[in-house]
């Protein structure tokens, strides 16, 4: 009887279990290279860069708000305070209807200013949660100073209109409210509300930069319900303070929600929605802004 098999049988057998094996790792192999490929592709896809700096741009724009804010600066110092006589000659039927019921309303300040504190830190969302890993050390400079940007322009262009229209606020009119309260600069600067705007502006920047990373349909809508309704609640807790008119919140949400949504365009690696180009000639400075809805 014979145990042990052919020696060209066993090797004949190793030979196809080998070329067998070969065959399915290699296939397994290719398989694998592709999967990562595929992969890399989708990180690539979800990850991308979709905004990038500038240096003139960015020079002109810093520069820019540096310019409204010590303007602003230079118009507050000039502002003088209500004289007790000017105060007691007010008349609140000088005020339209569409604003006058705001000037019973007076409270200490309180969520309003929470609200606008907070709102700060919101903009923080989007490098905490999209930028991650070292390829995104680059987006991070970006957020940055977009975020800077906005908030010098938003706040230069707002301050430089208080101190120019020199709006009395509503509390001024309210003879419950006590007169050391009403004899002081800051009671001039009613139009537009700084809360509402620079909420606006940071809740709607925001929203913006999310919409430009996310593609879930259903996240970025409550996020976007979120940006509108923020700033909005902050107005309203304004008017019950008696700081500001109903124009006032208004006209401050439309402006912040202006630079919080231009700004993200402003920056976009590819954009054929804005055309920003500032021209210098002789004596005067220009610049050309265009964007297409």
């Amino acid at each position: 009887m014979k145990f042990l098999p052919d020696t060209c049988i066993v090797r004949r057998k190793l030979l196809i279990i080998f070329l067998l094996t070969s065959s399915l790792f290699q296939v397994d192999n290719n398989f694998a290279q592709q999967r990562n490929h595929r992969n890399k592709i989708a990180i690539n896809e979800a990850h991308k860069h979709v905004f990038e700096l500038k240096t003139g741009r960015e020079i002109f724009l810093l520069t820019l708000g540096a310019g409204l804010n010590v303007y602003n600066a230079y118009l507050q110092n000039q502002v003088t305070p209500l004289t007790p006589v000017e105060i007691i000659q007010l008349d609140p039927e000088q005020v339209n209807p569409f604003d006058r019921k705001t000037i019973d309303n007076y409270r200490e300040e309180g969520a309003g200013d929470y609200l606008l504190y907070a709102s700060f830190l919101i903009p923080l969302t989007v490098p905490l949660t999209i930028f991650k890993g070292d390829e995104h050390k680059s987006d991070w400079k970006v957020w940055a100073v977009m975020t800077s940007e906005l908030l010098i322009l938003n706040g230069g262009f707002n301050g430089i209109l208080k101190s120019s229209v020199l709006r009395i606020r509503p509390f001024v009119y309210n003879p419950d409210v006590s007169l050391e309260l009403k004899t002081v600069k800051n009671a001039r600067f009613s139009f537009y509300s700084a809360h509402t705007s620079t909420t606006a502006s940071l809740t709607f920047f925001t929203a913006r930069l999310f919409s430009s990373y996310l593609t879930d349909t259903k996240t970025k809508t409550l996020i976007w319900i979120g940006a509108v309704t923020y700033p909005a609640l902050t107005g309203f807790l304004r008017l019950e303070t008696g700081r500001h008119f109903r124009t006032d919140v208004i006209t401050g949400y439309f402006f912040g929600a202006f630079f919080g949504y231009i700004m993200p365009d402003l920056h976009r690696i590819s954009n054929d929605r804005l055309s920003f180009r500032p021209s210098l000639g002789g004596d005067t400075f220009q610049v050309y802004l265009s964007y297409s809805l």
